[in-house]
């Protein structure tokens, strides 16, 4: 029944009881257009100047992190709300801590529902923990606002499109976690390496001077001369280290993707780039993968600057596992734009001989390369004889930490 209608009838009541000199129609008839005059004006007016804000103590979460998220609500009017429902949407790859969401309306999103009851001119608030399940740029939000009247007949409902982007960076490790088994072609015992070492070129040792990093001792040599001895590099590799990234998982590249490898190689290359830029050692990225909600391909130059790793990891918590160019020709065009000397480590889970030439012609062009694949693959070790080549142990899990909530 509508309002005008609801109306109608209670104006007709009142008259029917004066008609009959009935005292209590009269009465019913009164309480009834009280009871539509409140509904009409808790209806109307309800939802005004009611606010919802969503605050996150951190928009940039490292895999696996917690955050606190508070939601406060204002009723700033004298009017009480009865009832207020909230229904604020996140992404499946966030959750909350010690709190079931339900799912929502769209694909791959939840909704934390929650009700409030206000009296005028009153703030709530409540305090949650965000926790990050994956990498990746997400939406919170936008929140549905639905109130009414205590009666039921009416309800009012608002979208406040109050979107705020959280930003995840993939997980990193220490190197030593990470099961690096480096290739050895025509039947060679394999052995697990560092993959630091190759590109680095440790040329020798010399004895320790004020301010050198403690990082650096070279512990054997200094045992065997007995005094402190350090670790030296060769100079023409220790200027630049570049990772590139092959963000293409399948061939060919409309057949889809697969996000799990994808997911794993960003885990080793942050973990590379955070080892080399500790190490001293200026670290760029390149990809043929685009960033999220755009064409645009990450290109961050070597950098040894403080800033330079939250710099990569912000970049590839915006990449998403799909291609704007073959890689081959990523390496050709970048190959001509490199540093001289600058060491080149490809980060890939494909390997064809489109690839395999443009490594051989960046050696040409006098760059160290070294190759980490995430399927071992024999052309692999055929074609990477002379390069340092490493294959990431299948069984490895680099992403189960983050599983718990």
């Amino acid at each position: 029944m509508t309002d005008p209608a609801r109306g109608f009838l209670a104006a007709l009541v009142v008259v029917v009881g004066l008609a009959l000199r009935n005292h209590l129609l009269v009465f019913l008839g009164i309480l009834l257009g009280l009871v539509v005059a409140t509904s009409w004006m808790w209806g109307k007016y309800c939802l005004r100047a009611v606010s919802y804000t969503r605050h996150l103590a951190s928009l940039r979460l490292g895999f696996g992190e917690q955050t606190d998220l508070w939601i406060e609500v204002v009723n700033a009017k004298p009017l009480p709300l009865a009832w207020l429902r909230a229904e604020d949407e996140l992404p499946v790859e966030l959750a909350l801590s010690g709190r079931d969401l339900v799912p929502g309306n769209r694909a791959a999103r939840q909704v934390l529902d929650h009700s409030f009851t206000l009296r005028g001119y009153e703030r709530v608030r409540r305090r949650y923990r965000l926790v990050a399940r994956a990498r990746g740029a997400f939406d919170v939000g936008p929140v549905a606002l639905t109130s009414g009247d205590l009666f039921g007949f009416r309800t009012r409902s608002i979208e406040e499109q109050c979107v705020q982007t959280v930003l995840v960076y993939p997980r990193v490790v220490p190197m030593r976690e990470i099961p690096l088994l480096a290739a050895r072609p025509y039947g060679e015992k394999r052995a697990r390496r560092w993959l630091l070492e190759d590109p680095l070129l440790l040329a020798g040792a010399r004895e320790y001077r004020p301010g050198d990093s403690l990082r650096h001792i070279h512990w054997k040599a200094s045992a065997r001369y007995a005094r402190l001895q350090m670790r030296t590099f060769d100079a023409s590799a220790d200027p630049h280290l570049v990772l590139m990234i092959n963000g293409q998982t399948i061939e060919p590249a409309y057949a889809g993707t697969l996000r799990d490898k994808f997911e794993a190689l960003l885990v080793v290359a942050a973990s590379l780039a955070r080892a080399a830029l500790e190490a001293g050692s200026p670290v760029g990225v390149q990809t043929n993968a685009v960033m999220r909600d755009s064409h645009a391909q990450v290109r961050l130059p070597s950098s040894r600057h403080p800033a330079q790793l939250a710099r990569i990891l912000e970049a590839m918590a915006l990449l998403t596992p799909y291609i704007a160019t073959p890689f081959d020709q990523m390496l050709a065009l970048e190959r001509r734009r490199l540093p001289y000397g600058a060491t080149v480590v490809i980060l890939t889970t494909l390997f064809n001989p489109r690839i395999a030439v443009e490594m051989v012609n960046l050696k040409s062009a006098g760059h160290p390369v070294a190759l980490v694949s995430l399927v071992e693959d024999r052309a692999v070790i055929e074609t990477a004889a002379g390069t340092p080549a490493y294959f990431v142990d299948p069984a490895w899990q680099p992403l189960g930490k983050a599983n718990s909530v």
